[in-house]
């Protein structure tokens, strides 16, 4: 190397270790709710369109934590990811253990709440150039954990015990989580009053980037073991099976980590994803809405991490600001896009619900052409 010349380095940030643990944890919880809300209609005798609620608690803890994360300057995004760790254990302890409804929504409030300020303390840990391939990594493990869920679900609920004890799962990973010490990088300090303001339409097509990515993924994340209910399987088995998206989710994020942020990557996921979306919404047979949710999931994987990232790194605008706006755009895909898929199912048939998905992702197909979107 020549003298006086210098050489870039895109290392780890170097809170990876311990969002990639607290998010392996929050994504056995989420992609487990759906199963979990399965088993326990039928445990408490209720129809699932009744229990739909108990998912979007979730998006409820983003909308309050990112609220929380806009109207402060805090950046004490360490701290954040350790107290949402023990808010998260609590909550999946109360849900495991809850025999009747009110223990059950304690335990999803807790549970939103806790996994919200993961998400909120993920993107302020993750700055920098590395930052669209950490986030792949990070909700890579996310969704790899998440495979875990519907299958020890079914497990537990075959032995003859109850399904939702599965849930005690990822507590002890999470009182790892809440014991370590987490370094928080310079980066992630505000900029001061007097910075520029990021463009306010590049904005906020960024956000609905997100929005639309979350929205498509939730969909199938907590309505696929529904789907194949009703397609014939049984319970148990239906938990189990639903297992493909997540799968195809983990080798997606996996697999792109390094190309995530490619413009082509983009528009080729979306393009999957829809395709698994229509197979889904029109196949009959049990193994065809399988392939169906393991296409959709492998197409799905790379749209959130790379519009996260798009938005987190806006000019102008701090890792704190930023992060929540990632936390408020997850929260409002959450407490919209399932309980409108609910509401379909319940109005027609599960079956035309699933168009919802296709159609958002299709919308974000077109604002990922738009070069605003994407500069």
């Amino acid at each position: 190397m020549k003298p006086g010349t210098t050489t870039i380095r895109h290392t780890a940030p170097v809170g990876e270790l311990s969002t990639g643990l607290a998010q392996a944890c929050l994504g056995f919880l989420l992609v487990g709710l759906g199963p979990y809300v399965l088993v326990l209609a039928d445990e408490l005798h209720r129809p699932r369109q009744q229990l739909a609620w108990l998912s979007s608690t979730f998006g409820g803890g983003l909308i309050l934590v990112a609220a929380v994360g806009l109207l402060t300057r805090g950046t004490r995004a360490g701290l954040v990811l350790r107290i949402s760790a023990v808010t998260l254990a609590a909550g999946a302890t109360s849900a495991a253990v809850a025999r009747s409804l009110p223990f059950a929504a304690t335990g999803a409030l807790l549970i939103g709440i806790g996994g919200a300020g993961i998400v909120l303390a993920t993107p302020a840990l993750l700055r920098g150039s590395a930052a669209t391939a950490a986030l792949a990594r990070v909700t890579g493990a996310s969704s790899a954990a998440g495979i875990t869920a519907p299958l020890l679900i079914a497990m537990v609920e075959k032995t003859g015990l109850h399904g939702r004890l599965a849930l005690l799962a990822p507590v002890p990973a999470l009182v790892v989580v809440a014991l370590r010490p987490i370094a928080v990088p310079p980066d992630t300090a505000s900029p001061p009053d007097t910075a520029p303001h990021p463009p306010l339409r590049q904005l906020a097509a960024g956000w609905l980037c997100v929005v639309l990515a979350v929205s498509a993924e939730f969909c199938f994340t907590f309505w696929g073991a529904a789907r194949l209910r009703d397609a014939g399987a049984a319970s148990a088995v239906a938990a189990a099976l639903s297992v493909a998206f997540p799968v195809g989710m983990a080798a997606g994020r996996l697999a792109v980590a390094r190309n995530a942020g490619r413009t082509q990557t983009v528009v080729i996921a979306c393009l999957t994803a829809i395709t698994g979306a229509v197979i889904v919404c029109l196949g009959h047979a049990v193994w065809a809405i399988v392939a169906g949710l393991a296409l959709a999931g492998l197409g799905i994987s790379v749209l959130y991490p790379v519009n996260l990232a798009r938005l987190t790194a806006a000019p102008y605008l701090s890792a704190s600001r930023s992060a929540a706006l990632g936390a408020l755009a997850s929260g409002t895909a959450i407490t919209t896009a399932p309980p409108l898929l609910a509401a379909i199912a319940s109005a027609v048939s599960l079956r035309v619900g699933f168009l919802l998905p296709g159609l958002l992702l299709a919308v974000l197909l077109l604002l990922s052409r738009s070069p605003k979107s994407t500069r």
